[in-house]
C-alpha cells in the first residue's frame, strides 16, 4: 500500500511540475512575445523619425538652393545692368 502511495505521489508531483512548467513557458513566451512586439514598434518609430528628419533637411535644402538660385539669379541680373551701364556709358561718350 505504501509503495502505491509513493507512486501515486510521484505521479501527481511530476504533473504540479509539468503543469508549472507549462506555465512558467508561456509567461516567458508571453514576456519575449511583448519585448518583440516593443522593439519592433520602437524601431518602426525610430525610422519614421528618421524619414521625418530626412524630408526636414531635404525641404531646408530646397529652400536654401531656392534662396541661392534667387541670389545667383539676383547677381545675374546686376551682372547684365552693370555691362548695358558700362556700354551706355560707353555709346554716350562717342
Amino acid at each position: 500500500m505504501h509503495r502505491v502511495r509513493k507512486h501515486h505521489g510521484d505521479r501527481l508531483g511530476r504533473v504540479v511540475h509539468a503543469e508549472k512548467e507549462e506555465r512558467q513557458r508561456l509567461q516567458l513566451f508571453l514576456i519575449e512575445h511583448a519585448q518583440v512586439v516593443r522593439a519592433s514598434r520602437h524601431e518602426q518609430w525610430r525610422e519614421e523619425k528618421e524619414a521625418a528628419q530626412r524630408l526636414d533637411g531635404a525641404t531646408d535644402e530646397a529652400e536654401c538652393g531656392r534662396k541661392d538660385g534667387c541670389a545667383l539669379a539676383h547677381r545675374l541680373e546686376q551682372m547684365v545692368e552693370e555691362q548695358v551701364t558700362v556700354i551706355w556709358h560707353a555709346i554716350s561718350m562717342r
